[in-house]
């Protein structure tokens, strides 16, 4: 599972997630990421694939799981993700109660028959965010190319 995450200013955080089906299980269709207790506040799900049942969860301190949680389900008869296949659109808004940016996030994969039963677990692989110096660099390469193609092109563009 990959987490692309983005600064929405002060400690507001959005993070997409993909997920990817490596055949462990040979099809899955049921996940949990988990939002630690004491660093992350106020998740909000702003969008999930059409033919999933998506849900978040808040940290906790007084539940028997304290962290907040992410958690997709694509119900039967829905075949789940079989190997090689990829499902993005999770996006989860929350607050950042930690220093700089949000790290890697457990998941597991869960057995949809009972939705307790792991199956495997990871950790989300992170996506970076293109630093602003990348983004300027490659607007002003645009900017050029555009300003030079007007140029021999006689001002139509």
């Amino acid at each position: 599972m990959d987490a692309a995450y983005q600064w929405l200013g002060g400690s507001n955080w959005q993070v997409a997630f993909t997920l990817h089906a490596d055949g462990t299980p040979v099809s899955l269709s049921e996940f949990t990421v988990y939002f630690p207790l004491g660093s992350f506040d106020t998740l909000s799900l702003q969008a999930s694939p059409a033919t999933w049942n998506s849900v978040v969860g808040q940290p906790d301190p007084g539940a028997v799981l304290e962290s907040g949680f992410l958690d997709g389900l694509l119900p039967a008869p829905a075949p789940g993700l079989a190997a090689g296949q990829s499902q993005a659109g999770w996006v989860v808004n929350f607050s950042y109660l930690g220093a700089g940016q949000p790290g890697a996030l457990h998941f597991d994969i869960v057995d949809p028959s009972d939705g307790v039963t792991v199956l495997s677990s990871g950790v989300t692989a992170l996506v970076p965010e293109p630093s602003q110096h990348t983004l300027l660099v490659a607007g002003a390469v645009a900017l050029g190319f555009l300003c030079s193609r007007r140029r021999t092109t006689g001002g139509a563009a």
